[in-house]
């Protein structure tokens, strides 16, 4: 369930946002998640995108590293906060389309 999750997160957040995934210059995985995942196993069964191009690049704890610079420095907090009255949430659960695009990559490829 996981992979269907993930995957339909991804595809709805570019939908929402207007963005083609062939378009994005990277893709950073946050966390022990991103960190212990093997990418190309990943790609071959269906949970990143394979895009050409586009390399996947583990980042650690992200959320603490913010964290950190935010306590250490008056700019990054500053930047921190206009970011932040910047985004727009996306309530995925609530997408008419997530039910749809979720069980429709449930399954793993074969092979």
């Amino acid at each position: 369930m996981a992979k269907g999750a993930i995957v339909a997160g991804v595809a709805l957040l570019c939908e929402t946002t207007g963005i083609d995934p062939s378009a994005l210059s990277e893709i950073l995985l946050s966390g022990a998640f991103g960190n212990y995942l093997d990418i190309a196993d990943a790609r071959r069964i269906g949970l990143l995108p394979n895009l050409p191009g586009v390399p996947v690049r583990p980042v650690g704890n992200a959320a603490g590293a913010g964290a950190q610079m935010c306590l250490l420095s008056r700019e990054k907090r500053s930047e921190a906060w206009l970011l932040a009255s910047e985004i727009e949430p996306v309530d995925l659960a609530r997408h008419p389309d997530f039910q749809k695009v979720f069980t429709r990559n449930l399954a793993f490829p074969p092979g």
